[in-house]
């Protein structure tokens, strides 16, 4: 009898979290340990920093390196999950409190590797390419 009236709340449990909707990503906790991250502050949409990222895209996917391009008219990304209305927002208040910095490096481990004041991805590979973690997967492939 008792197993009778617990069942609706068991329903409940396994129901919900598929009804709940999805509001996209609201931080970067999700990519940790499996991407780094590149968060690229540029003055506007389809600028010189979209095209080279876009040209690069194998060597992006090698390094497992998700971008994040901020421009004054919005974002773009190679992350093809949904995203939170405020989550560029949230990058800028936490990665971009100075006017210098407009690259910011995120290792796997969430911690920032390296400021930049201009996009030079060549340097960012140079520099992803030897990390600890990146040197073992190059030995792994």
């Amino acid at each position: 009898m008792k197993l009778l009236f617990s069942m609706p709340f068991w329903l409940f449990l396994l129901v919900h979290p598929l009804c709940a909707e999805d509001r996209g990503m609201e931080n970067l906790d999700s990519l940790q340990w499996k991407n780094r991250i590149l968060i690229v502050r540029a003055p506007v949409a389809g600028s010189d920093a979209e095209k080279t990222l876009r040209a690069a895209a194998t060597e992006i996917s090698e390094r497992h390196l998700v971008w994040f391009l901020i421009t004054a008219e919005g974002m773009t990304s190679n992350y093809t999950g949904a995203i939170a209305g405020g989550f560029r927002e949230m990058l800028l208040q936490r990665y971009f409190t100075d006017g210098a910095t407009n690259v910011v490096l995120i290792g796997k481990d969430g911690g920032v590797k390296a400021r930049e004041a201009s996009l030079d991805l060549e340097a960012i590979f140079k520099r992803i390419d030897s990390m600890p973690m990146r040197q073992e997967e190059m030995r792994r492939q």
